[in-house]
């Protein structure tokens, strides 16, 4: 019988253990390990309708019965507020849902259901990991977070965004949608939940003060800067240079981290996943070709963040006049940008442009997003960047 380790279960472990119980067959053993003493964040968290299917499909999750396990609501889409004096939504298309969760109830919400829904099929072990060569599985999922060292990952200089203050309001959320609301400093993200508000400044602290955050966040939110949680964030945007190396696949925060524009991430994992299902079990593509859809995907979700961020927001702030900058500059460089307007051009002379091959979003999104904020480069005529 062949083996396959996930290590970890953060979001990315967990989701990466019910796609891969779901596709991989019966001749497969798959294990979960992970740390006990690793303190799950406790934070609000938005997802991808991908994530959605991976829970639906591993774990027979549904929201009717299940919202209430999860502290979760449902997602519509996406409301930027403050990126433009109006506010709009980049919504969920083909009548897909997700969701917003508690992160710090999902692990005990999936894994026994797993070994419930797949018996003898999924294993799962308590034990620290420090050394991946030493387990002796066929393959392993890297899914252990942020990695140590940076020499084998790429960091975008385009990206400024690096520091992230969290405060939760203990009321329940009322909205079904995830907000980004654009700030003086950067956005915010809003998150509602069934037992609490989950809010997230997001800032580059090179920029930004500690202090200007915090007072800035307080008035965003209307709570005393005495009464903020004392929760927050440092980080670095990267990915991988390869997502496959050897029988070692990257997945999760170990693959890589950007700021949490739209879930782009979980929407990362869920590729992944899919990519690994075409190399061990359906052998559509060798280590080669996976590292270069991997890195083709994750680079599109890059310069997706450049294509929201570089029209600028409602504010002439240093933060957004820097970040527009740099944006127009990552989107400039580009191939994959440039072949999306292309085939966005050519399907619109088609009369056909929601048949333009998907690119970090579907091309319904895409073409609402680029007509809210303005852009217009997809329709007839476009312009420059």
């Amino acid at each position: 019988m062949k083996s396959i380790a996930i290590i970890g279960i953060g979001t990315g472990g967990l989701q990466t253990l019910c796609h891969l119980c779901t596709w991989l067959g019966n001749d497969w053993k798959i294990v979960s390990i992970h740390n006990p003493s690793i303190p799950i964040i406790k934070i609000g968290e938005s997802t991808f309708p991908t994530f959605v299917q991976a829970l639906q499909m591993g774990v027979d999750y549904n929201p009717y019965d299940h919202l209430d396990e999860l502290g979760s609501t449902l997602k519509i889409g996406t409301v930027f507020k403050k990126w433009r004096p109006h506010d709009f939504i980049n919504p969920l298309v083909e009548a897909a849902y997700a969701l917003h969760i508690d992160s710090y109830k999902l692990a005990k919400f999936v894994l026994p259901r797993l070994k419930n829904r797949w018996g003898n099929k999924i294993e799962l072990i308590e034990q620290q990991v420090d050394n991946l060569e030493e387990l002796e599985y066929d393959y392993i999922v890297d899914c252990r977070g942020f990695p140590k060292d940076y020499s084998n990952y790429i960091k975008p200089k385009e990206m400024l965004i690096n520091h992230a203050l969290v405060h939760n309001i203990k009321k329940p959320g009322d909205w079904n949608y995830t907000g980004h609301r654009a700030t003086k400093n950067g956005w915010m993200f809003e998150i509602p939940l069934m037992e609490r508000q989950s809010y997230g400044y997001m800032y580059c602290d090179s920029i930004t003060s500690k202090e200007e955050a915090l007072n800035d966040f307080a008035e965003e939110i209307n709570v005393p800067i005495n009464e903020l949680n004392d929760i927050e964030y440092s980080f670095t945007p990267y990915y991988a240079k390869k997502i496959l190396e050897g029988r070692i696949f990257k997945n999760g925060n170990r693959a890589l981290f950007f700021e949490p524009l739209s879930a782009n991430s979980l929407f990362a994992y869920g590729f992944i996943n899919k990519l690994i299902i075409s190399l061990l079990e359906l052998k559509e593509i060798n280590d080669e070709r996976f590292n270069i859809r991997s890195n083709s995907q994750i680079e599109s979700i890059r310069d997706l963040i450049y294509f929201y961020y570089h029209g600028g927001s409602t504010y002439n702030t240093p933060f957004w006049i820097k970040m527009a900058r740099l944006a127009s500059k990552g989107l400039n460089k580009s191939k994959s940008f440039a072949k999306l307007r292309n085939d966005f051009k050519h399907y619109n002379k088609l009369g056909t442009p929601y048949l333009t091959p998907a690119w970090a979003l579907e091309p319904q999104s895409l073409k609402i997003v680029d007509e809210q904020m303005g852009y217009n480069y997809f329709k007839d005529k476009e312009k420059d960047v």
